[in-house]
């Protein structure tokens, strides 16, 4: 949208049967839940009912139709364009070439969008963070003495932290600067755990390494929130990593083993997933309606909040929700990795738990970017699982039942996958995964607990 940021309106030109009217429509609204509007302005009957467009449609002026149930932003409407209203059953003429050449052009227009300045930058953005995540790969085999790469990994990532600074507050340009500032978030961690050295090789790192690390992805992600302005998605996920690092280090720095740390941070991630949503909400102080405690509250009238704060506030709590999001997902993944690798029934248990739980609370989410993270994560715990029986059981038992297994499993996705992109799941389908979840969340408690040997060590206490 050609708009200044934060407005979330488009100035749209409407080229009605009757009459050409000029309307601002929200830009993150369905079309079809502002027809009402358009035809009413345009005096065109409306016949429209919930969900209905009355026998109309839109038209871009090349004769694209519009999906009226998406928004105006997902189908890039920019401001200022013009849009045609008519009955649904008018037939748009096709465009008419006098030379192959145009048909052949018009043609391959269609089956994609062409390279332009969006996809330059973007191609610059991402050649640059493939080289410096392999300046990465050389930092961490530096070698001894490390501190001498620590120190290397520290100072380029203030470096990319105050360029991504300039690009947002000085240029302009927030979703650069977030971008370069978040591709320093990786040497701060490195060279965190690099600083403490003591090893002869990364494989050797420990709790006091994951604190260092951990201490300073932290520090460097609240900087960089509050110097890139905008999309701060990515400083948001470093906080939250950052944090669950502190305290699987923490407690790996004590009495607990590794797989016992990963144990409490994939619990605590998974408890606290279903909050995020409204932390973000309260950390933006997203005005809410208030709910009336008293009969006088019920007829006092509350000025309305102004609907750019609110926006704002929308926008800010949805960046919030994101990184956390990521961020806990990423440790999350980490975590299940160890807990599989250490083996114990409990442990693999726990991985089973956190992994459905983190597949059915992401169909609570409604956008992608908040979904594919917890379908990550699930998939990784679901994934592990058979992957570390086929390693364990003998080569005719792994390619007779381990390959079945996944060769079935693979084919109900699939099947699942193509039946409910035709058609939603039944509410009662919901209402089990809303039991199953509500389950899920209650075992992780006692099922971490007896990773952590909480059971035999209350038995030995009562002899």
């Amino acid at each position: 949208m050609a708009l200044q940021a934060g407005t979330a309106l488009a100035r749209i030109v409407i080229a009605a049967p009757r009459r050409r009217l000029e309307l601002v429509l929200p830009e993150h609204l369905p079309i079809i839940s502002m027809m009402h509007v358009v035809l009413r302005h345009a005096e065109e009957p409306d016949r429209a009912g919930p969900g209905d467009a009355g026998g109309w449609s839109m038209r871009r002026t090349d004769g694209t139709a519009l999906d009226l149930a998406k928004s105006l932003a997902a189908q890039n409407v920019r401001d200022g364009e013009t849009l045609h209203l008519l009955p649904a059953r008018t037939e748009w003429p096709e465009p008419d070439f006098d030379d192959v050449v145009e048909t052949i052009a018009a043609g391959s227009r269609h089956r994609g969008a062409p390279w332009g300045a969006d996809a330059t930058r973007m191609t610059g953005l991402v050649v640059a963070g493939g080289l410096l995540m392999s300046g990465l790969g050389v930092v961490a085999m530096s070698g001894e003495p490390w501190w001498i790469g620590g120190v290397a990994a520290l100072v380029t990532a203030a470096v990319l932290l105050a360029t991504g600074t300039v690009l947002s507050r000085a240029l302009a340009d927030s979703m650069a600067g977030s971008v370069v500032a978040g591709l320093g978030l990786p040497y701060a961690l490195l060279g965190g755990a690099l600083l403490v050295g003591g090893v002869e090789s990364l494989t050797g790192m420990g709790a006091p390494h994951l604190l260092a690390g951990s201490g300073a992805l932290l520090l460097l992600s609240v900087i960089g929130y509050l110097g890139v302005g905008d999309a701060n998605r990515v400083p948001v996920a470093g906080v939250v990593a950052g944090l669950y690092g502190l305290l699987g280090g923490g407690l790996a720095l004590g009495d607990f083993n590794g797989v016992e740390a990963a144990a409490v941070v994939a619990s605590v991630s998974a408890l606290l997933m279903p909050a995020l949503p409204l932390i973000s909400v309260r950390m933006v102080r997203l005005p809410l309606p208030s709910v009336p405690r008293t009969s006088d509250d019920l007829v006092k009238e509350e000025p309305p909040a102004e609907h750019e704060v609110v926006y704002r506030a929308t926008a800010r709590a949805d960046e919030i929700l994101t990184g956390a999001i990521f961020g806990s997902t990423a440790v999350t993944i980490i975590c299940l990795v160890i807990l599989a690798l250490g083996g114990s029934v409990a442990a693999l248990l726990l991985v089973g738990i956190v992994a459905l739980g983190s597949l059915l609370r992401a169909r609570l989410l409604m956008t992608v970017r908040h979904r594919v993270p917890l379908l990550a994560a699930g998939l990784t715990g679901l994934t592990v699982l058979p992957l570390l029986a086929a390693a364990a059981a003998p080569a005719a038992i792994r390619v007779a039942l381990v390959l079945v297994v996944l060769v079935l499993v693979a084919a109900i996705t699939i099947s699942a996958g193509l039946t409910y992109s035709r058609r939603p799941p039944s509410p009662r389908m919901g209402k089990y995964g809303d039991i199953l979840d509500v389950m899920l969340q209650l075992a992780v408690i006692p099922v971490a607990c007896s990773v952590l040997g909480l059971y035999g060590f209350m038995r030995a206490i009562n002899g």
